[in-house]
């Protein structure tokens, strides 16, 4: 366990070396993707046998609805940033965020961040 975290902060260290939106990116962040893909499908995921897990509820309905309303709220504020200008009147996110982000240490712990998310996410 303690080589695969030392092997994830390595790689995501070097990983966002390369310049945004380039091959050399794309190629960086595909492979945690497709390892990640692959222990998925070994471990069984996809098997149409495996168990179900309980029905939705009534909270988890809820929950879903409460999710799609926030999620169509946030994609509305910014397609109306994006349709408006002038941009430093009304930024959107992604421009927000490329500042952010021009940032090497930003960058790199997010890329950490990402990778921790998705390793949560196989584990569960």
């Amino acid at each position: 366990m303690k080589l695969a975290v030392v092997v994830a902060a390595v790689y995501g260290a070097v990983a966002m070396l390369f310049a945004p939106f380039t091959l050399a990116q794309h190629v960086a962040t595909a492979v945690p993707c497709v390892a990640m893909l692959t222990a998925a499908v070994l471990r069984g995921w996809h098997r149409p046998g495996a168990k179900p897990g309980p029905g939705p509820d009534v909270r988890h309905r809820a929950g879903v609805a409460v999710w799609l309303v926030l999620i169509t709220l946030a994609v509305a504020v910014q397609l109306l940033n994006y349709f408006e200008w002038p941009r430093d009147v009304y930024p959107t996110l992604s421009s927000l965020a490329s500042q952010v982000f021009s940032i090497y240490p930003v960058r790199v712990v997010a890329f950490w961040a990402w990778l921790g998310l998705g390793w949560y996410i196989l584990e569960r």
